[in-house]
């Protein structure tokens, strides 16, 4: 019988339960491939099995502590991810974290930041969109001028190359 692979097929499965944050069945399968890691001698596989263990405990904490949080806590924290992800030019996942950020905090500066990011995406369509939906939902706020303008000069300087210069203009 193969334990390498039964042992690889358990830490998979339990990876997926933890994504899936099924904590228990998580730790039930890293504590099997553990368990065979150990009889087989595999001193590296066993290391990984208490890596993986340990992170199921750390993703465990962290969603007690963020339950425990406030929204405008949370709104923070989710804004401190999207800023590391345009540090990192990874713009479509600071969108993503600002959405988050606006969910757990609906306030005008986390629309400006998610409107902003939909800019440097280049996935100017959309943020116009979410402007004027905000603008529809939460009324008329004069911090979202800035980026509305700045969407509005992007995209009709985007359809201007392209040749679109009617189009253009009703931007």
């Amino acid at each position: 019988q193969d334990r390498h692979g039964e042992s690889d097929t358990l830490s998979l499965v339990g990876a997926t339960h933890r994504l899936a944050k099924e904590y228990q069945k998580a730790l039930d399968s890293f504590n099997q491939a553990l368990v065979i890691k150990r009889a087989i001698a595999d001193r590296r596989g066993e290391v990984v099995a208490l890596r993986n263990i340990a992170q199921v405990y750390d993703s465990l904490s962290f969603d007690y502590y963020y339950e425990s949080m406030s929204a405008k806590e949370r709104g923070e924290y989710w804004t401190r991810q999207a800023k590391r992800a345009e540090d990192d030019s990874k713009h479509n996942q600071a969108i993503e974290y600002y959405r988050k950020a606006l969910e757990a905090d609906p306030k005008p500066l986390h629309a400006m930041s998610l409107a902003m990011a939909f800019r440097m995406a280049n996935r100017l369509e959309e943020g116009l969109k979410f402007i004027n939906d905000w603008k529809q939902r939460y009324g008329e706020d004069e911090s979202l001028d800035f980026p509305l303008t700045r969407l509005n000069y992007a995209l009709a300087e985007d359809l201007s190359k392209k040749g679109a210069q009617a189009e253009a203009i009703r931007y």
